[in-house]
């Protein structure tokens, strides 16, 4: 049966079956035989429109449900960072220890070596496996 991809997004594919009418039957069908395949988390066929929604199991490696969670500890860790140490340096000024030169100088490095640090790959290796896959 031949289709034509109408959205494609990361973990998402919909397309359109290129045929006049779609029964019930050919439509589950379809949906049991996509569901058969590797990768495959969901799927979703529309008789109507002659379409299907097809979602992948992993996302870079990782399930959606692991990506999601490292991502927000990845974002709550690095502002908690920044904020602690933005505080002490505060701190410091307000008691006199700290030049507000210096202190604004720690405070812009601090702030970009937490948030570059905060860019790194989420997957163990680094992201062979997405490399592997080009």
């Amino acid at each position: 049966m031949k289709c034509t991809i109408l959205h494609e997004s990361a973990g998402r594919l919909r397309v359109h079956l290129c045929c006049a009418r779609m029964t019930l039957h050919q439509a589950d069908v379809l949906e049991y035989y996509l569901r058969a395949q590797d990768g495959v988390r969901s799927v979703k066929v529309y008789d109507r429109t002659q379409d299907a929604v097809v979602e992948e199991a992993k996302q870079r490696g990782l399930t959606h449900e692991e990506y999601h969670s490292q991502v927000q500890y990845v974002v709550a860790h690095g502002i908690s960072s920044i904020v602690g140490f933005n505080f002490s340096l505060i701190v410091l000024g307000v008691l006199g220890l700290l030049p507000p030169t210096a202190s604004a100088l720690l405070h812009n490095m601090s702030t970009l070596s937490i948030s570059l640090k905060s860019m790194t790959e989420l997957l163990p290796d680094g992201g062979a496996q997405e490399k592997d896959a080009r």
